[in-house]
């Protein structure tokens, strides 16, 4: 069996390939947890030995003297990042044919789909909640223009942008609220 093979047979069944499936991986993961830290762990000390040798910070090989990155580096992160469609489409193509998610490249991709289902639901989220704060900023701004209260679009008086009601209702829900962390706070300071 070969190493994509073997890979692959690991993460079909949500297990992690690096320490061979003794541990189970979190959703949207590749790795589990303990092998997920000795990785970035690996990762953090290597780039500060790389870069305090003068090598690429990236995959510690010989770098140009005036750039933290080699060549080869360079190239793949202007290739990525600045724009160059053919190298990125290169670089998704292979992310789908391998079945991992084009966008990061670190998990499988959904059935049917070219993204993982972290990354999907990330999208939806960022689109949804974009979509929402431009419709309260247009309904916000309209009822200021308007004069009207920001919160329940009756008349704001006094050149506010709140009605009497809706300020005492804030103060009431700030005092509430402030009430509330104070009896977390002594609580939690008892039971310790």
């Amino acid at each position: 069996m070969s190493r994509s093979e073997n890979r692959a047979y690991y993460l079909s069944r949500g297990l992690c390939p690096r320490c061979g499936g003794k541990a189970r991986v979190e959703e949207g993961r590749v790795l589990c947890r303990e092998c997920q830290e000795k990785h970035d762990r690996w990762q953090r000390e290597s780039r500060a030995q790389w870069k305090a040798q003068g090598l690429c910070t990236r995959c510690g090989g010989e770098r140009d003297s005036k750039w933290k990155l080699c060549a080869k580096c360079r190239a793949y992160r202007d290739a990525n990042k600045h724009g160059d469609a053919e190298a990125a489409k290169a670089r998704r193509d292979a992310l789908r044919e391998k079945g991992f998610c084009t966008r990061c490249g670190q998990t499988w991709a959904e059935p049917g789909r070219s993204w993982c289902k972290k990354c999907l639901e990330e999208h939806r989220k960022y689109t949804r909640s974009a979509e929402q704060r431009r419709k309260a900023d247009e309904r916000r701004r309209a009822r200021v223009e308007a004069g009207l209260c920001i919160d329940c679009g009756k008349p704001a008086k006094d050149g506010k942008q709140r009605c009497r009601a809706c300020i005492e209702a804030r103060r009431d829900s700030t005092r509430k609220y402030k009430i509330m962390q104070r009896i977390r706070k002594e609580t939690l300071t008892q039971m310790k």
